[in-house]
C-alpha cells in the first residue's frame, strides 16, 4: 500500500501535467516578450516615477534603440533565467547589482563589460544619474556612446 502511494506521489510530481508545467503568467509573458529583444534593461522599481521614467527613454532613444529592440524589467531574475535568451546581446544595469543576478563577478561602472558573450553596461540607479551629471556623463561618454553608436 505505501509503495503504490509512493508511486501516485510520484506520478503526480514527475508525470506530464499542469501542476508541474505550467508556468506563471507574469514569467511566461516576460518570456515571450524577451524572445524578441537585443536589450534587456533591469533597474529597481522607479522612485521618483515621471522624472526616473523620462530619464530613462531619453537615455534609450540617445542609444538610437527603438521600442521593439529592448524589454525594461523592474523585478529581475537570476541571470541564469536571462542568458538561455541568445537575442540578448546587450544589458544595461541601473542600480542593478551582479548579486542581484546571482553572479559572483564584478563588472566596472559607466564601463562597457563582456561576459558570457554579451554586453553588460552598469550604471547607478536612474535616481542616481538624474541627481548627478558626472555620471551621467560618464555612463555616456565611457559606454552607451561607444557601443551603441560606434
Amino acid at each position: 500500500m505505501l509503495n503504490t502511494k509512493n508511486n501516485n506521489f510520484y506520478n503526480i510530481l514527475f508525470s506530464n501535467n499542469k501542476i508541474i508545467n505550467h508556468k506563471d503568467k507574469a514569467e511566461k509573458n516576460i518570456s515571450e516578450e524577451l524572445l524578441t529583444v537585443r536589450t534587456l534593461v533591469l533597474c529597481r522599481p522607479f522612485e521618483r516615477m515621471p522624472e526616473e521614467m523620462e530619464q530613462l527613454e531619453k537615455i534609450l532613444i540617445a542609444c538610437k534603440l527603438q521600442k521593439e529592440a529592448y524589454k525594461v524589467d523592474q523585478n529581475p531574475n537570476s541571470w541564469s533565467f536571462y542568458r538561455k535568451f541568445e537575442n540578448i546581446k546587450e544589458i544595461l544595469l541601473f542600480g542593478i547589482s551582479e548579486k542581484d543576478l546571482n553572479l559572483n563577478i564584478s563588472f566596472t561602472e559607466n564601463q562597457i563589460n563582456r561576459f558570457d558573450n554579451r554586453v553588460f553596461i552598469k550604471t547607478t540607479s536612474l535616481a542616481g544619474i538624474l541627481n548627478s551629471q558626472q555620471i551621467k556623463n560618464d555612463l555616456w561618454q565611457n559606454a552607451l556612446k561607444i557601443h551603441f553608436l560606434s
